[in-house]
């Protein structure tokens, strides 16, 4: 027999648990994202895979045969957009990692690995990063309007070093 029951009050339960994880997900990325690049369609899905993979885990646990076809789909899905932020991997990976672990039915762990990392993420969006650098580009008429640039980017405190400068004739 390849097949174990997996009662509906267990589907449905661990459905509430993935939703609610799920939300937690999107809260805190919602909460520690720079706005610049926030995406509410990437924050969906990505906190919405936490249902998904349960569901996968469940259905794995419950037909071997099943897990056995998963492994070969699995193995021949690419993602192909590359993850610019570092931060959108880890909330990638915890949201994957959330819904495996509560597809397994391990809640107690999914809990505390929601707690230590909203905790942290929180307490590492407060801690003041560098001012990051900007990238100033001048087209002058002349090369002594260099000077006012400078001058200018001086009187309002504004550290710069010129990095390239190409003159041209006329």
């Amino acid at each position: 027999n390849f097949t174990e029951t997996i009662s509906l009050s267990t589907v449905i339960t661990t459905g509430e648990i993935s939703l609610i994880f799920a939300f937690i997900v999107y809260i805190v990325y919602l909460l520690t994202c720079d706005k610049t690049i926030y995406s509410k369609k990437f924050n969906t899905a990505m906190s919405l895979m936490t249902v998904i993979t349960s569901a996968l885990v469940m259905s794995m646990q419950a037909n071997i045969v099943i897990s056995l076809g998963m492994v070969g789909a699995l193995s021949i899905v690419r993602f192909r957009t590359a993850i610019k932020e570092p931060k959108d991997l880890l909330f990638l990976f915890w949201s994957i990692t959330n819904g495996i672990i509560i597809g397994a039915g391990l809640y107690a762990i999914a809990f505390i690995l929601a707690v230590v990392l909203s905790i942290a993420l929180v307490i590492f969006e407060l801690i003041p990063a560098r001012r990051r650098c900007m990238l100033l580009v001048v087209n002058l008429e002349s090369v002594d309007d260099e000077q006012i640039v400078s001058k200018e980017l001086k009187k309002h405190k504004v550290g710069f070093k010129v990095k390239s400068r190409n003159v041209f004739r006329d």
